[in-house]
């Protein structure tokens, strides 16, 4: 059985293996290539990892977003709403128009 002492010690290790793996993840994404370790060690305090389920979203239109996400192994679908309005102007007399507008999603 482990001491109280011995059981942090072991978490301690635990957290410094992942933090290190964490690391090693990050030095190999391209927009990182030229920081210092300092930097990316700087970088990892700010990282905290997200498992999603399958069909699990991750971002809705209009949530407020203070963070990127890295896909670390998986697939991400993209997938935006577009609605526009598609207006057509046709002459009804020699002064007026007959405007319709039609919005349409896609």
């Amino acid at each position: 059985m482990l001491s109280i002492a011995e059981f942090r010690g072991k978490i301690t290790y635990f957290e410094h293996l992942l933090k290190q793996k964490r690391i090693s993840f990050l030095e190999q994404l391209p927009f990182v290539q030229n920081w210092s370790i300092e930097k990316i060690k700087h970088f990892n305090s700010a990282v905290s990892e997200v498992q999603l389920e399958e069909k699990q979203l991750l971002y809705t239109i209009g949530s407020q977003s203070n963070c990127f996400y890295i896909v670390k192994s998986g697939r991400i679908a993209v997938e935006a709403v577009l609605e526009i309005d598609f207006t057509n102007k046709h002459p009804n007399s020699d002064t007026s128009w007959e405007i319709n507008t039609k919005k349409r999603q896609y």
